[in-house]
């Protein structure tokens, strides 16, 4: 029985939408913190209600949904909601079938459009597009028309295709508009949205592939491509740039820097002509990345110039706008070699290129075994330690994925940890503090200004370095992280750090991420500090999933004089150090079956008991874990076995954990027998009382000691207060 009604989306936009909010801390009376309160209260509620919506489409349609955008300017409540859907084959397209819930024309209403993401988009995308325009209009749906501004948007009186392909708008969508006045109940409402969604399809199938399911035929356009070449023969095309017009183009600090300006480096070095897989082991990089490299290269210089784009069986070649391609030979690496144009190998010698030219660096082979020690001195040496098995744990937690949370009280070294382990193995090191205003992405990828000028994020740096030196780890360390909702301004990496596929030279590519359509480089490691408390947010379970969560819970406040720090040379590692050997686990692990069978039999043992209280984790949680015990057993290992498992628990399922029913304190106790005893031996007023006990008693040894203390520690907090979580 639903607790909530679908028309709570737009009470809440209507009460709220565009209001001034205020964290609680700031609020200046009872009354104003109860608005907000209140405020954010409808808002959840309000957004559940919408991700409704969006599964009843996705369990009608072969549609994969995205995250659920809310779109919020600092210091006001939430404007709309939106979720774009799209086939599976087509999730990195940037054009979608979406939902909204928004305010438009005067009124409060849901739509369906099938819509195109302009500033993102390929010319491919754009044309592509188009077809949406052969297809004359149903009856039953409009176009809506507009520029970059929410006033700009209005529904078009125009109901023919041909004129409104004629008009040249700056954006079009054909949607379907639901009122408010239109339905009564929740399956009317999803019935519209469902029936919406069907009409739409044809469109969007027509636009990605060219497939018509209408019973309309479309009306062809008279728009062709640049330049036409249906052939596998490039013979007779050109950009039609000259010696000249390179040179000025290579003087563009947007195009040419240490990524392409190397790129272009490394074509010269090797004579002018090379395959991608002859430059990836010459530098110790990954031909995928070098490809992607050049992709976007050639799409900055069209981009630039205008110049025509090659177009073979209907997609562009960006590729053929600097090289010219040719089969590789029987002796040489790779199956294509691509040689740089005449004229811009020219000037790539006029303007001395080779200064960008990539080192090649010696490897500095080191197992794990031998560098942790040398880590853990090298910190020493600078005058701080950390408990012991700290340093490995936060080891092992990088390598099985590159992100990680360092929580605890203000003030115990996590911020400090991340800057001297990045400085012990030679990486690349970055702090970003995290803003309390930050709603989206743009806070850490950038944003276009009033001016259309685009204003870099602080985490593009980061980006940089990792892509203009694959080989050594980059850190990015997002200091107090949580002073805003992660959920948000983190959604996109959220998003793509899961799509991860490791290559077969091992390097590991994502999908495209803001503007960055190579995505996450494999060498890029987010680590995320916060503290718990009233001016902080806290994660949700999508958070908390996909990534290894430490506490710093223990200070000792008695220091330790040494005669003298003895100077220690950190280490110079590849991003092969930490980069991720398990992605897939029925693929990666079957030569630890046996192991891994193990591990999932006592990780199924733990679910039964988190199922009790509807905790239980799924296949990401259970994965994530089994790479963790993979890696801890390299080298002789690591850790002992209890010790990484006891850490798993700590780091990847009690953080979860928070309630206030009573399944979830019997839960608890029972997870406390799981990872102890049974604490009902004990004689004692309460059950935190027993467990204390348990813990007291040296006869009495504990599988996993530091997941019963914390239960302890959770259980006693729900006597005293009716509730409980991880975070104290």
């Amino acid at each position: 029985m639903k607790n909530h009604s679908y028309n709570e989306i737009l009470s809440y936009l209507k009460e709220f939408s565009g209001e001034k909010y205020k964290m609680l801390k700031k609020c200046n009376s009872d009354e104003e913190r109860a608005y907000m309160e209140k405020g954010s209260e409808a808002g959840r509620i309000a957004r559940s209600e919408f991700s409704e919506l969006v599964d009843a489409i996705v369990a009608q349609f072969d549609l994969k949904p995205g995250k659920i955008t809310q779109w919020q300017n600092s210091g006001t409540f939430v404007s709309y909601f939106w979720c774009q859907l799209k086939e599976s084959e087509y999730v990195d397209s940037n054009i979608s079938l979406s939902l909204f819930a928004e305010k438009a024309d005067g009124t409060y209403r849901f739509r369906v459009s099938v819509e195109l993401a302009v500033e993102n988009s390929s010319t491919e995308e754009r044309d592509n597009y188009r077809r949406i325009l052969e297809i004359p209009l149903k009856d039953n749906l409009v176009y809506i028309s507009g520029g970059n501004n929410a006033n700009e948007f209005k529904v078009l009186d125009e109901r023919d295709n041909n004129q409104v392909r004629d008009a040249n708008y700056k954006k079009v969508q054909v949607s379907q508009i639901i009122d408010e006045s239109e339905w009564n109940s929740d399956i009317e409402l999803i019935n519209l949205i469902l029936q919406g969604t069907k009409d739409l399809m044809s469109y969007y199938k027509y636009a990605m592939k060219g497939e018509n399911t209408s019973k309309e035929p479309p009306k062809k356009s008279d728009e062709k491509p640049s330049l036409e070449v249906e052939t596998q023969n490039e013979e007779g095309y050109s950009p039609g740039i000259s010696m000249l017009e390179w040179l000025e183009i290579l003087k563009d600090p947007e195009i040419i820097g240490p990524v392409w300006g190397g790129l272009l480096a490394a074509f010269y070095a090797a004579g002018g002509e090379a395959s991608c897989r002859q430059l990836g082991e010459k530098y110790h990089r990954s031909a995928t990345s070098i490809s992607g490299n050049c992709t976007q290269l050639a799409k900055a210089i069209q981009k630039k110039t205008g110049c025509p784009v090659y177009v073979m069986n209907g997609k562009e070649k960006f590729w053929y706008i600097p090289f010219v391609m040719r089969d590789a030979e029987q002796k040489e690496d790779g199956s294509t070699v691509w040689k740089l144009r005449p004229e811009l190998y020219e000037a790539l010698t006029q303007f001395d290129i080779i200064r960008y030219q990539w080192a090649v660096e010696e490897d500095q082979s080191v197992s794990a075994k031998d560098a942790l020690p040398l880590v853990k001195s090298y910190i020493a040496s600078r005058g701080f330690s950390y408990p012991e098995g700290l340093i490995e744990n936060f080891y092992l937690s990088l390598k099985s994925k590159p992100f990680v949370i360092l929580a605890g009280t203000s003030g115990t070294g996590k911020t400090r940890l991340v800057k001297l382990f990045a400085e012990a193995i030679g990486a690349e090191y970055k702090l970003v503090s995290v803003r309390p205003d930050w709603s989206d992405g743009s806070d850490l990828f950038g944003h276009y200004d009033l001016n259309g000028k685009f204003i870099e994020g602080p985490v593009c740096e980061c980006f940089e370095m990792a892509e203009a030196n694959p080989q050594k780890p980059v850190f990015l360390c997002l200091d107090e992280m949580n002073l805003a909702r992660v959920e948000y301004y983190l959604s996109d990496f959220l998003s793509v750090i899961e799509s991860r596929e490791k290559q077969e030279d091992g390097c590991i590519l994502t999908a495209g991420i803001a503007q960055y359509e190579a995505g996450i480089p494999d060498n890029l490691y987010i680590v995320g500090t916060v503290n718990m408390d009233e001016t902080t947010f806290p994660f949700s379970r999508k958070v908390l999933d996909r990534a290894n969560t430490i506490e710093f819970n223990y200070v000792d406040l008695m220091p330790v004089f040494d005669d003298a720090f003895e100077p220690q040379e950190p280490l110079k590692v590849s991003s092969r150090f930490l980069r991720s050997e398990y992605l897939v686990l029925a693929r990666d692990c079957a030569n630890e079956s046996v192991y891994v069978n193990e591990i999932c039999g006592e990780l199924q043992a733990v679910n039964e008991i988190l199922r009790k209280a509807n905790a239980h984790v799924g296949y990401r949680v259970r994965d994530e874990i089994v790479f963790y015990m993979l890696e801890s057993l390299k080298d002789g290992g690591i850790l002992k076995r209890e010790e990484a498992f006891d850490n798993e628990i700590m780091q990847k399922i009690l953080p979860r954990l928070q309630g206030s029913s009573a399944s979830v304190r019997d839960m608890l106790c029972e997870l406390f027998g799981h990872c102890a005893v049974d604490h009902t031996q004990k004689t004692g007023d309460s059950d935190s009382e027993k467990m204390r006990k348990v813990l007291e008693d040296d006869s009495i040894v504990c599988r996993y000691r530091k997941s019963a203390e914390k239960l302890q520690m959770m259980v006693r907090r729900f006597e005293d207060d009716g509730f409980t979580s991880y975070w104290l």
